[in-house]
């Protein structure tokens, strides 16, 4: 996964502002009463990821960046004929690429979640206005107007369908299905976690495995709003539209059995971040060894979420939207892999003196996810070599600074 920005004037500005206020309304939760856990949390992390919206805008000014592909945002009132049925078009271009998602979401809910209850229809009559109107808005600014929006608009009424096999339309087609899966699956764990917050709270759990459950589920509540914010928000005004799709499948097969449901069967079973509450079950509590241990597992995973201080609304699965090379993209390629295999280890490694006999099993699966993770990370490669920047991106060489963060 990679992302751009555009020469930004504070570029961890939004990443720190995010991180504390998630921090701030982690942290205070326990004040509340215990029915109020889930409401706050899920509340406060949308709001923390409005905040990191206010901010990238306001200070990192990303629709002026060249790469967006906007004009100069001065109002123009130059006469447009065109414009109401260019936009007519688009808005069914939206509606096309919901119905697009939705199958994403269908697919998430009948996998994982079928008996789960849908949002109000008021819910999605207001993303759809919200979309509508920054379609609108886009196109008054954009240097080129006939988008993939546009094509797919043509494609449905004026049953055009051969328009698809141009690629901006199929862009726009793949990531929305994109869009469906990961956003559903986004509100999934935030849900799951934020009620497991609150069940934490609750229990009598204290001491290094308190603190280890409690730090985990946080990292997992705040990548859950980042991906969830940043597969939502793909504007030109954000500078984070998508630039190409990966049209591989055998990269969507490997990229989508990292999630689950495919990848549930190694997460149960290697002692991954829900396994955490019994890690004590290896060591004495409190004892020297047991602290070392999860000074050394909440180091990785300060590693594995300082990615989140970059990615800001770029956050995306199989597309490319730019170019992060800052924070630990600018010591390794796929900081996240790396960090969350390595977490994966490490938190597997007291099930080794299981005596069980199922050490060999536990070896193979923690094997498989580092292959997994490996072969993933050389597909993205090859995807995101077809720019320029990211070949000299991977080969140390210096580029244009207006396509780096």
């Amino acid at each position: 996964m990679s992302a751009k920005s555009m020469g930004a004037t504070h570029p961890y500005l939004p990443g720190i502002v995010f991180l504390t206020l998630t921090a701030l309304a982690y942290l205070t939760a326990p004040q509340l009463p215990p029915s109020w856990y889930y409401h706050w949390l899920c509340l406060s992390f949308a709001a923390a990821f409005a905040g990191l919206l206010i901010v990238e805008v306001l200070c990192n000014r990303p629709y002026a960046d060249a790469a967006s592909g906007l004009t100069p945002l001065v109002w123009s009132n130059a006469p447009d004929d065109r414009r109401h049925r260019r936009l007519l078009l688009k808005a069914t271009g939206v509606l096309v690429l919901l119905a697009i998602a939705s199958v994403g979401a269908a697919t998430f809910y009948v996998m994982m979640i079928p008996t789960a209850t849908l949002p109000p229809p008021w819910v999605f009559g207001g993303v759809v206005a919200v979309i509508l109107a920054v379609v609108a808005v886009v196109d008054r600014f954009q240097r080129r107007r006939y988008d993939g929006l546009w094509l797919i608009g043509m494609m449905t009424i004026a049953g055009r369908p051969r328009l698809i096999r141009r690629q901006r339309a199929w862009r726009y087609a793949g990531f929305a299905l994109l869009q469906g899966f990961f956003v559903t699956f986004g509100l999934h764990v935030l849900s799951a976690n934020a009620d497991f917050y609150s069940e934490l709270m609750r229990s009598d759990l204290r001491g290094t495995t308190f603190i280890l459950v409690s730090f985990s589920t946080y990292v997992d509540l705040s990548k859950s709003m980042i991906s969830v914010g940043g597969f939502i928000c793909c504007t030109r005004l954000l500078n984070n539209h998508v630039r190409t799709l990966d049209r591989s499948v055998i990269s969507w097969v490997i990229t989508l059995a990292c999630y689950p449901p495919f990848f549930n069967w190694v997460d149960r079973s290697v002692g991954g971040l829900y396994r955490a509450h019994q890690w004590d079950s290896y060591f004495s509590p409190n004892s020297t060894a047991y602290n070392l241990y999860a000074a050394v597992l909440i180091l990785f995973g300060l590693l594995y979420a300082s990615d989140m201080l970059v990615w800001g609304t770029r956050f995306s699965n199989l597309a490319y939207r730019g170019l992060i090379a800052s924070g630990p993209f600018a010591f390794v390629r796929h900081p996240a892999y790396l960090t969350k295999v390595s977490y994966f280890w490490l938190a597997g490694f007291p099930l080794f003196a299981d005596e069980s006999g199922g050490v060999l099993r536990q070896m193979l699966q923690l094997t498989f996810t580092s292959v997994l993770y490996f072969v993933r990370s050389r597909f993205e490669d090859r995807h995101l070599r077809m720019h320029a920047e990211y070949r000299k991106y991977e080969n140390g060489e210096s580029y244009s600074p207006s396509l780096r963060r």
